[in-house]
């Protein structure tokens, strides 16, 4: 029977796809310090990641990535699936779940697409129609050890003042 397919691009001129990929600066992902992975499924509440991810090209073309054709598991060829792009400072971790997990920034998703797959029946893999650039969230620095104890110190202190 066959899986939906789609071309898991986020540069194809011949479809009028463009929607490269950048940090919270607006600079351009580039390497491969950032991932990028799609996830998929048949309904939007069931998104699944489809492996492997890939990273960020360089130079001229940074802020777009290239991984070939996916399947979207549970997905006909032709049928309409969910798909989004995920992204993610690989130096904060080495999945899209993992950096979320830090809470400190560091990754960002495309809109959720509803569109129809390709696949074996109906021709060629179809390319991520609708998808719009997006960025990363800016990273935020976890506060350090002295930073802690001058804010917490304080606390300290009027809590053991009104025990004694």
């Amino acid at each position: 029977m066959g899986q939906g397919t789609f071309i898991f691009s986020n540069y194809i001129p011949s479809a009028g796809l463009d929607a490269p990929v950048s940090d919270a600066n607006g600079d351009r992902l580039e390497g491969g310090n950032y991932m990028a992975m799609l996830y998929g499924a048949a309904t939007a509440d069931s998104l699944e990641p489809i492996v492997p991810a890939v990273s960020f090209l360089t130079g001229s073309n940074a802020g777009y990535f290239g991984g070939g054709v996916r399947a979207v598991n549970g997905v006909g060829p032709g049928a309409p699936a969910w798909v989004q792009v995920r992204a993610w400072d690989s130096r904060l971790g080495n999945s899209y779940e993992q950096v979320i997990a830090l809470g400190i920034g560091g990754y960002g998703e495309s809109i959720l697409l509803h569109i129809n797959s390709g696949g074996t029946l109906q021709g060629l893999p179809a390319p991520l129609l609708g998808l719009q650039p997006f960025s990363l969230l800016a990273e935020v620095p976890e506060p350090g050890a002295v930073v802690l104890l001058l804010f917490g110190l304080p606390l300290l202190l009027l809590r053991k003042r009104r025990f004694m």
